[in-house]
């Protein structure tokens, strides 16, 4: 009996690509006609700093002026469901406009397609790609409320070209377990101006056993980073940096009544300094709190982790403390409240992996929004940055305060409920808070079934 669990195993697997490349091309499992998504955001506001510039503004840099700006951003969604895939391509084209300096000025293109397959009982993948064209000054400013986002800064104004891809594989491969694999990475470099160049392939590779609710197990991690010409925090100039960070983690898991999860991990990172063969260990771990039901979530994590910034080309220890989300305030979703928050504190890691620049990030980012009909959104955005570190070299981050105000629109044509669900991976150990899902032309719900264990 063993011998033939493991030949199971082994042929789940190496069926895999092939099930994927049969997913994308045919169309006799898809069970509503691919939809096609027109949105349109346009907000209006007013900042106190429209050129995110440091209150001593940097040699040769910009001052802090206040100023009225629009922000553009149409786009089109292509979404396709069937009972076993969930595929979405989107292109999203950002303009933000500053009526009194149009130095600040800046545009993006964004690319991105995320597509889930059941591949089989209990056997799942979910394949994703971007590749954005962007100014500095919109990685964060004019990101989407409720987004993940709270990365540390760069003071300079530079194009940049940044791609990703990532899969990951998910197998209950026996009752109560379940195995993970998923591999990913991240390349950025400068279009115009100053700005180091970066490589960040990554692998994980974990497994869990889950009982009445919980669910506990251990995960490896491996990240490589190189770094084309990067920036010290004196302003040095360095042609060539790699670094190695490997870590081992314990998971542990617990749903909460209904609409709540939680999840813990702790373990020890490695980093090594390939050029300068220095070695260091740093401890790691998290906490998250998650709600979801099936209008909204929200999650509220604190970490301590080590973290790569591809936008700067560096590495830092931090501790960050996020809350992020999007719920209904009532029970049709006529109101709602989208958020992003939170505080990070961290030291950048020196050529040496060493701890050196203090830097930290404080963001509140709330937006409350009114469906006034199924294709309008209404909303009002409070917005305030506080980045401070030690250092003023333009490429790495800078101390600066900006707040904004935002009063904006956003149109769908056809609206969400005409459309295939976005994708949302459980995390609950029951899975019930996973979303797939989608209303038909004729009123019909359909929905591809979730995995289960064996």
């Amino acid at each position: 009996m063993p011998e033939r669990r493991v030949g199971v195993g082994r042929s789940r697997f190496s069926a895999l690509g092939a099930a994927l490349a049969l997913a994308l091309v045919s169309t006799r499992s898809v069970a509503a006609p691919p939809k096609l998504q027109a949105v349109g955001d346009t907000s209006v506001g007013v900042s106190d700093n429209a050129t995110s510039a440091p209150d001593v503004p940097l040699e040769g840099g910009a001052s802090k002026a206040p100023g009225a700006f629009i922000v553009l951003r149409p786009g089109l969604i292509l979404g396709l469901l069937s009972p076993r895939t969930v595929q979405r391509l989107s292109y999203t084209f950002d303009y933000d406009l500053y009526f009194t300096r149009s130095a600040t000025n800046s545009a993006s293109n964004r690319l991105d397609y995320r597509a889930f397959f059941d591949i089989a009982p209990g056997l799942n993948a979910i394949v994703g790609a971007a590749a954005t064209e962007s100014d500095s000054y919109a990685s964060l400013t004019f990101a989407p409320p409720g987004s993940s986002a709270l990365p540390f800064l760069p003071g300079a104004s530079t194009r940049l070209f940044q791609g990703s891809a990532d899969e990951m594989v998910s197998d209950d491969f026996a009752v109560g377990w379940r195995g993970w694999e998923s591999a990913g990475v991240v390349y950025a470099t400068p279009i115009t101006g100053t700005a180091p160049e970066t490589l960040s392939p990554n692998l994980r590779l974990g497994a869990e056993y889950s009982w009445l609710g919980s669910a506990a197990g251990v995960e490896a991690r491996t990240d490589y980073t190189v770094v084309h010409n990067g920036i010290l925090a004196d302003g040095t100039q360095v042609p060539l940096q790699r670094q190695l960070v490997t870590r081992a983690v314990a998971l542990y898991r617990r749903d909460i009544g209904r609409y709540f999860s939680t999840r813990f991990d702790a373990g020890a990172a490695r980093v090594d300094w390939l050029e300068t063969h220095k070695t260091y260990y740093y401890p790691t771990g998290s906490a998250t709190l998650g709600y979801a039901d099936t209008f909204g979530d929200a999650t509220l994590t604190y970490a301590h982790a080590i973290t790569t910034n591809v936008l700067m080309g560096q590495q830092y220890l931090s501790d960050e403390v996020r809350l992020r989300g999007a719920i209904p305030l009532d029970q049709k979703s006529i109101f709602s409240l989208a958020a992003t928050a939170g505080y990070q504190t961290g030291r950048l890691l020196d050529e040496n992996a060493r701890l050196a620049t203090h830097v930290s990030l404080l963001l509140t980012d709330v937006t409350f929004g009114w469906q006034t009909t199924p294709w309008l959104l209404l909303g009002v955005r409070a917005q305030h940055i506080d980045q401070r570190s030690d250092v003023r070299v333009a490429t790495l981050p800078v101390s600066f305060v900006q707040n904004s105000i935002m009063l904006g629109a956003s149109v769908k044509f056809p609206p969400d409920p005409d459309m295939p669900a976005a994708y949302r991976s459980p995390r609950r150990v029951d899975r019930t808070d996973e979303l797939r899902t989608a209303t038909v032309p004729d009123g019909q719900a359909i929905a591809a079934p979730a995995s289960r264990s064996r």
